[in-house]
Formats: C-alpha cells, structure tokens, sequence
C-alpha cells in the first residue's frame, strides 16, 4: 500500500500494482489512480499508463504462456477484431477481488 486516496468522502486504500505484481515500483510521483468503485475494501491501484477501456476476446491458446503473478491472471484475451490494430497484443486479465483480498484485513473498521 502507498497510501490512502479520498474521493467523494470516501477513503481509499492505493496500491501500487506494479508492486503488488511483484514488479518494480512504478514512480510514485506521477500515474494514474484506478478506482475499484464497488470493491470491498475500498481500492485504488496506482498504474503508469491507462491507455483506454476496451472490448476484449479470451485466448484459449493453449501455446499461450501459463498465468504468472502469484495467481493473479486469470486469463489472456486479445483486443475485439473492430479495436484491434497492426499489432498482435496480448491483455493479461487479473482477478481483481483476489488482488484487493492480498491487502484486506481480517477485520473492517467500526463504521465502514
């Protein structure tokens, strides 16, 4: 946890999540706060670069490399065929409530 992060009254616990990938820190100075807007608790990852919100399609590749990052990807999947560019990427899916279960507490403030 870097943090906290406050947003319309609410307090937010902000995670790096390069860290919590088990990745270099990113810089802490600059990047993007994702809200997990209906997470319990209350999340913020911190990210270098949110590039855009898009339709993807699950690879099931079986060439496709396993999951990596202590369990956290669930899946791939390759951008929609009308998003899709020249490129080839590959999107690594992470399971969001096992990522924000890494940082929970056993036991929720009084009032939360």
């Amino acid at each position: 946890m870097i943090g906290l992060f406050g947003r319309d009254g609410r307090v937010f616990s902000a995670v790096d999540l390069s860290a919590a990938l088990g990745f270099a820190r990113g810089d802490e100075r600059s990047g993007h706060l994702l809200l997990m807007r209906h997470a319990h608790p209350r999340t913020a990852f911190r990210v270098d670069r949110a590039l855009a919100l898009m339709n993807v399609i699950t690879d099931d590749d079986p060439s496709a490399p396993p999951p990596v990052a202590q369990n956290l990807v669930l899946s791939y999947a390759r951008p929609n065929q009308t998003e899709r560019s020249n490129e080839q990427r590959r999107i690594a899916l992470l399971d969001a409530d096992r990522l924000i279960g890494l940082f929970a507490t056993s036991s929720r403030p009084s009032g939360v």
